[in-house]
């Protein structure tokens, strides 16, 4: 507990800097590096520098668990080729392994011949000391934002299916022959749901938001609330049908 408790302070303290204006990701395996006492395992880690500052570091090992682990680099003089790094990390449990274990590892890193990276590693693994073989590569550089990008803003709505600056132009779009195909599919949906009271089918909440959103009109919102309580009544919670559901709240805000 005193390890977690202080790797957690760690994780807290301000980011690593990492080399000048580094900025990229990588996928480093480590072999062999779990548990050396019993059936070793590999770490899969990510790792992440952003304009020169080291970012969060996660991790999987399917070998020993199904849980996504975290950590920190703690330091670090690799430049994006070569160089050394020291990462701490809490490999979590999972719903099969409860358990909680306390990593620490200083990665070194080179040029392999085949263009990836390879290199060699040290550490503890639950304060058993573990060494052994590291294969690296780069991961393919983000997508740049579109130019005019503007992050969603705290309770904007709609969101989800598509965003509030989107809902003028696709109004407008109700207008053209495809709109009005579109129109007179969810107008008839509603007109027969209301009839019908639900007791065809669950209806189509979703379609139901959409209008809304588009129109303005009290009808449709009203229509996908009733459609998804009905979808919920009636589903298994953990099935996809839920989820669903539960997205239509979004369209009807």
């Amino acid at each position: 507990m005193k390890k977690l408790a202080a790797l957690l302070l760690v994780c807290c303290l301000s980011a690593v800097q990492a080399a000048e204006n580094l900025t990229g990701e990588w996928q480093v395996v480590l072999w062999g590096a779990l548990f050396p006492t019993r059936s070793q395992g590999n770490l899969v880690l990510d790792l992440e520098a952003q304009n020169g500052v080291w970012q969060r570091a996660w991790g999987t090992a399917l070998g020993a668990g199904n849980g996504i682990h975290y950590g920190r680099v703690e330091s670090a003089t690799f430049d994006g080729q070569s160089g050394k790094l020291k990462v701490a990390m809490i490999l979590t449990g999972d719903q099969w392994v409860r358990e909680e274990h306390f990593v620490s590892y200083t990665i070194e890193l080179k040029p392999g011949a085949d263009g990836k990276l390879t290199g060699t590693f040290t550490g503890a693994c639950d304060g058993a000391p573990v060494t052994g073989r590291v294969t690296a590569e780069a991961k393919p550089i983000k997508r740049v934002v579109r130019e005019g990008f503007k992050p969603v803003e705290p309770g904007e709505h709609p969101r989800v299916l598509f965003r509030k600056s989107d809902v003028a132009k696709l109004r407008e779009r109700l207008n053209t022959p495809l709109g009005q195909v579109y129109w007179a599919r969810v107008d008839a949906i509603e007109k027969a749901w209301k009839l019908e009271k639900g007791r065809r089918g669950r209806g189509d909440a979703l379609n139901m938001g959409v209008a809304y959103q588009l129109t303005g009109e009290q009808r449709f919102a009203d229509a996908a609330r009733a459609m998804a309580d009905l979808c919920l009544l009636h589903t298994d919670p953990l099935s996809g049908d839920a989820g669903g559901a539960a997205a239509v709240a979004g369209t009807t805000r």
